[in-house]
């Protein structure tokens, strides 16, 4: 759940409206680890990924999300999202610039199937499609629309348990018949055995929370991250899958300011790197992510909506 944050005052007074869609969210992070197994794609990819190459993804979505139709929810973007990591390539979700059409296929689905009989398999599926490759946090133009398939299969059928979406990481008899693909375009492709599953156990605090701003309001940003956790080795903020480098740590303005209870990580003139990246005649969803030493990566989306 998000808690309120206080408003800020710059430039005037302002109170922050927090938008109260997220305040009932049961929102939950899994972490999957896995390898590459099978590798088909073009020479300039093929150069640069390995088989047996380590990678670790992420998915997140609201359990509280009613059904689509049945055994099918499309959980609302934020805070749902997947991101994939291979060396220094990545997948993320980009939230839909407007509402998604009835014909339409949403950036992330989630579609489930229960045993029928006896003895027959359950399954559990988060499909992503239109997902830009980034390397190295910048946009690969010859990849720009790729499709990746979140595939937990139990042969017991004792997983998910019911239609409800789950609440926590996958429960299977076996990893061996569960994967994960991400698709470049009809013949390329890269098959990825899952190795492990974890629900990542808390997230982080974005400061401010979602809300309205004044048009010509600055502010900065921090993300607090709660104590008793890996150190943070890097973090990094996105619109619509384009990182923006200046607000990431180590690397960009961000810095880190540990505490006794919580790390922080300050981004000063947040506002002044993020309103150039963005749409400011529609809300801009800005996703944060947070990386620690102990290779779990947290996500958080907030938000930000200009008032003219």
């Amino acid at each position: 759940m998000k808690k309120a944050a206080a408003s800020m005052l710059l430039g005037g007074a302002f109170v922050l409206v927090l938008r109260m869609d997220f305040a009932t969210a049961s929102v939950i992070t899994v972490q999957v680890t896995g390898h590459i197994t099978t590798l088909v794609a073009d020479q300039s990819l093929i150069n640069q990924m390995y088989s047996g190459e380590p990678v670790t993804a992420t998915y997140t979505y609201d359990t509280n999300t009613g059904p689509y139709a049945q055994l099918t929810y499309r959980p609302n973007m934020p805070p749902a999202a997947a991101t994939v990591t291979i060396g220094p390539f990545s997948i993320q979700t980009v939230p839909p610039s407007q509402p998604v059409s009835g014909g339409q296929q949403p950036p992330l689905q989630i579609q489930m199937f229960l045993p029928t009989t006896p003895g027959s398999w359950s399954s559990f599926n988060v499909e992503v499609i239109n997902a830009p490759l980034l390397k190295d946090g910048i946009p690969d133009d010859g990849h720009p629309f790729n499709a990746v398939f979140f595939n937990f299969n139990d042969p017991a059928g004792q997983w998910p348990i019911d239609s409800n979406l789950p609440t926590g990481a996958p429960a299977l008899s076996t990893l061996a018949l569960s994967n994960i693909q991400v698709q470049f375009n009809i013949s390329s492709y890269v098959d990825i055995q899952i190795d492990s599953v974890a629900l990542v156990p808390t997230t982080f605090e974005v400061f401010p929370a979602s809300g309205n701003f004044a048009a010509q309001q600055r502010f900065d940003a921090a993300l607090m991250v709660p104590g008793g956790m890996a150190q943070i080795t890097s973090a990094q903020a996105s619109v619509n899958g384009n990182p923006i480098p200046a607000l990431s740590y180590p690397a960009g303005t961000c810095t880190l300011a540990p505490a006794t209870t919580s790390s922080a990580i300050l981004c000063p003139n947040a506002s002044d790197f993020i309103d150039p990246a963005a749409a400011l005649t529609a809300p801009t969803v800005v996703n944060w992510q947070v990386t620690l030493a102990d290779g779990t990566v947290m996500n958080q989306t907030v938000s930000w909506n200009r008032v003219h």
